[in-house]
C-alpha cells in the first residue's frame, strides 16, 4: 500500500482528491493494478477594503475584483494577485493620496494580495481665491462673510463694501455687479471683484441773490433815528439753496466835527 499525503503551499488550500482517492485526509493506495490519482489545490481569498476620507468626493475601482467605490468598497481576491486600485475625483474635489496599504499622491496604487488589506483614498473640495480690487476717487473697505481668502468649492460668499467717512460706494464690477453695497458670490471658480468708491461733493457756497435791509430809518419821539442804532435791521436774504448763514454787526463811529 501507498499512503498519499496533500500538502498545500502557502496561500493554498487542498480541497480534495479524485481518481484513485477521495476525500481531504491521507489517502492509501493498494497497488494491485496501475494507479492514477489527482489532489486539488485552490487559492486561499484575502479581503481589499477600500475607505474614502476628507470633505471632498470621488471613485475608486480596482482592474480586478470588480470594486467600483462609490458603491462596491470590498471583495475578496486571490491570495497573491496584484491589484492596481485608480483614484477618480469628482469635478468639485482634489485626490489627496493614499493611505493604509497604499501611499503617495499617484492616482493609481498597485497592491498584492498576500494578506488582508485596507486602502483609504482621500478626497478634499478644491479652494478658489476671491482676489479684491478697490477703485474711483474714493476710499473704503471690503469684507466677507465668512472671512478669509481662498474658499471651498460652492461655498457662498458675501461681500460688504463700506466706505471710508467722506465717501460713498459707487458700483461692483467684475464678478459683482449692482450698486448695492452686498454682493454673494457662488464659490465654483476662481474669482476677481472690483469695488468702486466716490468722494462724496462738498456742498457749494451758498449764493446772496437779494439782499435787503429794512427799515433804513424809523420815527422814534419825533425825531428820526437809525433803526441799526436802537433795535437792529430787519434782514432778508434769498439764497441759492438751503444753507446756514451768520452774520455780525459792529456799530460805526462818528467822526467828531472839528
Amino acid at each position: 500500500d501507498v499512503d498519499l499525503t496533500a500538502t498545500p503551499d502557502t496561500g493554498s488550500d487542498f480541497t480534495g482528491w479524485t481518481e484513485a482517492c477521495s476525500g481531504t485526509s491521507t489517502c492509501t493506495v493498494t497497488m494491485d493494478q496501475a494507479r492514477s490519482v489527482d489532489a486539488t489545490f485552490t487559492l486561499e481569498e484575502r479581503s481589499l477594503e477600500v475607505d474614502r476620507s476628507g470633505n471632498g468626493s470621488g471613485t475608486v475601482t480596482s482592474d480586478v475584483g470588480g470594486l467600483d467605490c462609490g458603491s462596491v468598497c470590498a471583495a475578496n481576491l486571490d491570495f497573491g494577485t496584484a491589484v492596481t486600485l485608480t483614484a477618480a475625483s469628482a469635478s468639485s474635489s482634489d485626490f489627496g493620496g493614499w493611505t493604509g496599504a497604499c501611499s503617495g499622491p499617484s492616482i493609481t496604487c498597485t497592491v498584492s494580495m498576500d494578506e488582508a488589506r485596507t486602502v483609504t483614498a482621500d478626497f478634499n473640495l478644491k479652494k478658489f481665491p476671491i482676489t479684491i480690487t478697490t477703485s474711483g476717487t474714493g476710499t473704503g473697505t471690503v469684507t466677507s462673510s465668512p472671512s478669509g481668502a481662498s474658499f471651498d468649492f460652492g461655498t457662498s460668499v458675501t461681500l460688504t463694501a463700506s466706505p471710508a467717512s467722506g465717501s460713498t460706494f459707487a458700483t461692483w464690477g467684475g464678478s459683482c455687479s449692482g450698486t448695492s453695497s452686498t454682493c454673494t458670490l457662488t464659490m465654483d471658480q476662481a474669482r476677481s471683484v472690483d469695488a468702486g468708491f466716490a468722494t462724496v461733493p462738498l456742498d457749494p457756497a451758498p449764493v446772496i441773490s437779494r439782499l435787503r435791509v429794512a427799515p433804513r430809518k424809523v420815527h422814534v419821539a419825533g425825531r428820526k433815528k437809525s433803526a441799526l442804532g436802537r433795535k437792529g435791521p430787519a434782514i432778508k436774504i434769498s439764497l441759492s439753496e438751503a444753507a446756514s448763514v451768520q452774520f455780525s454787526f459792529a456799530r460805526a463811529k462818528r467822526k467828531k466835527a472839528k
